[in-house]
């Protein structure tokens, strides 16, 4: 599968599409960090029956959290590609970060502050 792409009259680019490994990785990162949420979430409900798997489901939860937090660390790194041409951490000056990025980097601060919050507050209740 190639992918071709002709600007202005210049002569034609083709390419390959490639996910770079940095890209690959925070896949990776993201997809294990969706199951574990959901791990996290069944062993949850579980607990209303068993209370000894709370504390499995407060390490899954944590293992997700960092997970995540991993993904939007190496994510730019993935920047070097030609398509994009910048560095790693630095897009061109002719690029921005699009608002799915920020939104997801903020969830990671919410998840990090709610966990903070729970670890706190509310278990040492139970």
């Amino acid at each position: 599968m190639r992918e071709c792409i002709t600007i202005y009259n210049r002569p034609q680019i083709c390419i390959s599409p490639t996910l770079p490994t940095e890209w690959a990785i925070t896949l990776l990162c993201i997809l294990v960090g969706c199951i574990a949420i959901t791990t996290t979430v069944v062993l949850l409900i579980v607990s209303y029956w068993e209370r000894s798997v709370i504390c499995h489901a407060r390490w899954i939860g944590f293992f997700a959290m960092v997970l995540f937090c991993f993904a939007a660390v190496v994510f730019p790194i993935g920047f070097h590609i030609p398509q994009i041409g910048g560095e790693p951490y630095q897009l061109p000056t002719d690029h921005q970060v699009g608002v799915s990025y920020i939104f997801f980097v903020l969830a990671l601060w919410i998840t990090v502050i709610s966990e903070l919050f729970i670890g706190k507050v509310c278990l040492p209740h139970l």
